[in-house]
């Protein structure tokens, strides 16, 4: 281990339609515009990056593997969001930092690692940083789902978390992981050590589009 096991709650801050977090679709109710509070999901949200959510709907078919979700956390109620990864039936596993998927690894391929600017956010410890620094050079890799969804994942650190049981989604439920797999308190995480654990699908509430 590198560094100490830090792991954050990807919660959200709900936000109205401001010059900050312009949201014109949001006069419906199908729509809601959201802040990031932490750095669970690096790349993809950086702490303070608005976005807008798509309700979702319990009668149609589930959002596929690999969809960004927003949902209430089973214990506090709180708005969340983290990566779907898991469907009911799948088996999840980490191994060595690597997501393995119904008995198979799941395929990554380099990128350029990541340079955090952490000037502005005092409480995320980079442990390659050398001391008075504020960038943070952070591993990165595509991760490709069966299926085809892909996505930028970081390697922080090494960590307890790089290494799981093997876990098996419970009918009615969905498990969910953060793009920065060491900062994040997710579906690894049961719910009364800190996590979300797997998360019942009335507690999604929509989706999140990547695209410009």
């Amino acid at each position: 281990m590198t560094g100490p096991a830090i792991w954050a709650a990807a919660m959200l801050l709900a936000t109205k339609a401001t010059a900050l977090c312009f949201c014109p679709q949001c006069v419906l109710p199908s729509f809601q515009s959201f802040e990031a509070a932490s750095t669970s999901m690096l790349p993809a949200f950086a702490p303070g990056a608005c976005f807008v959510a798509e309700r979702w709907e319990a009668d149609t078919p589930l959002p596929p593997r690999g969809t960004i979700i927003v949902f209430r956390h089973p214990l506090t109620d709180a708005d969340h969001i983290f990566r779907l990864i898991g469907l009911p039936g799948d088996e999840v596993q980490m191994r060595n930092g690597r997501l393995w998927l119904n008995g198979e690894e799941v395929a990554q391929s380099a990128l350029p690692d990541l340079t955090y600017d952490t000037s502005q956010d005092p409480t995320f410890l980079c442990p390659a940083a050398a001391p008075g620094t504020t960038t943070c050079e952070i591993e990165q890799a595509m991760e490709t789902l069966p299926g085809g969804a892909n996505y930028p994942v970081l390697n922080l650190r090494d960590g307890p978390l790089d290494d799981t049981g093997l876990l098996t989604v419970p009918e009615g439920h969905v498990f969910v992981l953060g793009d920065n797999r060491d900062n994040a308190a997710d579906s690894r995480l049961p719910a009364h050590s800190g996590g979300p654990g797997m998360i019942p699908v009335g507690n999604i509430w929509g989706t999140v589009s990547e695209g410009p």
